[in-house]
């Protein structure tokens, strides 16, 4: 479900847009229907701008905390070292988004077990 409460499909964020994400995950959420990469934050405005310009996403941040801040965005896919995934996953769910960490989910199972009972919270 949209942010709005209707059906229109998923707006996602992309937090971290290295190799993985750009030979991967875009190609493959751009071919799913209901789903628009509405966003992107990488590393520096200027990187998030590049990954956007090449894949044609309408948005572009700063940082991860402006795009968890954006309304308008439903969920979002963590793209980056295994060492921020905790970070990012419990902000993300905080803020009120879908979350899709990819692999490694965590540097330790305490932290895999921290970030499952978060989003156990927050159905």
């Amino acid at each position: 479900m949209a942010s709005d409460g209707t059906s229109g499909g998923i707006r996602l964020g992309l937090i971290g847009a290295g190799k993985n994400t750009r030979d991967r995950h875009i190609p493959g959420f751009q071919k799913v229907d209901g789903v628009e990469i509405a966003a992107v934050a990488n590393r520096s405005r200027a990187s998030s701008q590049a990954v956007a310009d090449q894949f044609n996403i309408p948005g572009v941040y700063d940082n991860w905390q402006e795009l968890l801040e954006d309304p308008g965005i439903d969920a979002v896919c963590i793209g980056t070292w295994p060492n921020m995934h905790r970070t990012l996953t419990l902000a993300a769910l905080e803020a009120g988004k879908h979350v899709l960490c990819e692999a490694r989910m965590a540097t330790t199972a305490l932290e895999a077990q921290e970030m499952l009972d978060a989003s156990r919270q927050r159905p």
